[in-house]
């Protein structure tokens, strides 16, 4: 997760971190291959950093432990990049 949010505000394409990643076998929580697609969703998640969501509403801190914490992201602009998005 981490390199994944590294790589995308070091300017790499949501395509491009899919491919390297399907060229080293690593795979979706699921079992399955990356595309764009599932980067994408990725950095639009919430939970990522410790964020509790259902269906599109936040209801506080999560019970698991932040993957990126929402003060590294202001830090680093990821908001302005990737806006966490609930639509």
């Amino acid at each position: 997760m981490r390199e994944i949010f590294s790589r995308y505000l070091d300017g790499g394409t949501t395509t491009a971190i899919a491919v390297d990643l399907n060229r080293r076998e690593e795979l979706t929580a699921l079992g399955r291959g990356w595309n764009s697609f599932n980067v994408r969703a990725i950095l639009d998640s919430r939970h990522v950093a410790g964020i509790r969501v259902f269906r599109g509403e936040e209801f506080g801190q999560g019970e698991w432990p932040a993957i990126l914490v929402p003060t590294h992201c202001a830090a680093t602009g990821l908001p302005a990049v990737r806006r966490w998005s609930s639509s």
